[in-house]
């Protein structure tokens, strides 16, 4: 497939972006409605796509939080103000909400929804100058290599 858009599109490439881009939907429609796929038993993709009947929401719902999780917004530049200090989160979660708990002595894990995303130290905090507001960034939790709890399971560590 890519050789083939590469092929049709793009050797040699066209003169302007506007010829770049009819080429491109050329290509989409032949591709989508005329040429059959053999993955497909010889149909079309056009041919078996059905639009989703499933209705999203304008906006999603924010996150809820159970009462023993601190609630914090992060700002519009992905900062997150809590006890003196700002960390920076990630731009991606601006004007969200997290949910902050206590790990330890000035350790908290930050949530998204269900999810912990990372953890903030107050002990790593650096003020610009002194006696100003401290400045971190959140460590982030590697979701790949994180394990799963397995609390109240019977699958103890041994």
């Amino acid at each position: 497939m890519h050789r083939t858009l590469k092929a049709d599109t793009a050797k040699p490439p066209k003169a302007n972006m506007i010829a770049q881009r009819l080429a491109f939907d050329v290509f989409r429609r032949e591709y989508n409605e005329e040429r059959p796929h053999e993955a497909l038993e010889q149909k079309t993709p056009a041919f078996l796509y059905a639009a989703s009947t499933r209705l999203y929401p304008e906006r999603v719902p924010e996150p809820e939080y159970s009462k023993e999780l601190v609630v914090k917004r992060v700002t519009p530049n992905g900062m997150l103000r809590f006890q003196g200090c700002e960390w920076y989160v990630s731009w991606c979660l601006r004007a969200e909400l997290v949910g902050l708990r206590e790990i330890a002595d000035g350790r908290w894990s930050v949530n998204f929804g269900p999810v912990q995303i990372g953890v903030i130290d107050k002990a790593l905090t650096r003020p610009t100058k002194p006696g100003a507001r401290g400045y971190g960034t959140m460590r982030p939790i590697d979701l790949a290599v994180a394990k799963p709890r397995n609390e109240g399971r019977g699958n103890e560590a041994q």
